[in-house]
């Protein structure tokens, strides 16, 4: 079978399965014995989750907290902890991206120390900003720490630490 075939009959495969009675002859009685649409939601938005599609898993646990009287009691308080974890990494992505926004407006103001206290507030939340808040966040990082913040490193360009084994003329 081709994989177009495949993908096209598996929803009328899924749904045949879900609207099949077990051998007692109740659909009630399959939804606990089978993964239902709500907890393929629920998996579904826990993947995007773990895979940064932050938005994408808010709607799957939204479709997931929708049908959540068909979760056992640890998957309904399993949901709810996915749920907070997500409103919290989508917080996060925000305020991420108008800290950006104002280290950008900083440094084009001229205020560089400004934009440097922007983004130091912004990396403990880097890794839930979005891709292209990323690249914004390590460009203006460069642009603005080109050789780190390591004391013993200089900024000054051409200089070089003296060699302790170089005696020095005076």
């Amino acid at each position: 079978m081709s994989v177009a075939v495949a993908i096209a009959l598996a929803p009328a495969g899924l749904r045949a399965q879900t609207q099949a009675p077990t051998e007692t002859g109740s659909p009630a009685e399959s939804a606990n014995t089978r993964p239902s649409q709500v907890h393929v939601a629920f998996r579904s938005g826990t993947q995007c989750y773990q895979q940064g599609d932050y938005d994408r898993a808010a709607g799957y646990f939204q479709q997931a907290q929708a049908g959540q009287e068909n979760l056992s009691a640890a998957d309904q308080q399993s949901l709810a902890q996915w749920v907070q974890l997500n409103s919290t990494a989508l917080k996060a992505r925000r305020d991420g991206g108008d800290l950006l926004h104002r280290a950008e407006e900083a440094v084009r103001l001229g205020r560089t120390q400004d934009a440097l206290t922007y983004l130091k507030a912004v990396t403990p939340n880097q890794q839930f900003l979005a891709s292209a808040d990323k690249q914004r966040f390590q460009q203006l990082s460069e642009r603005l720490m080109p050789l780190g913040t390591d004391k013993r490193t200089s900024i000054r360009p051409g200089w070089r630490r003296p060699s302790l084994a170089t005696p020095r003329v005076c």
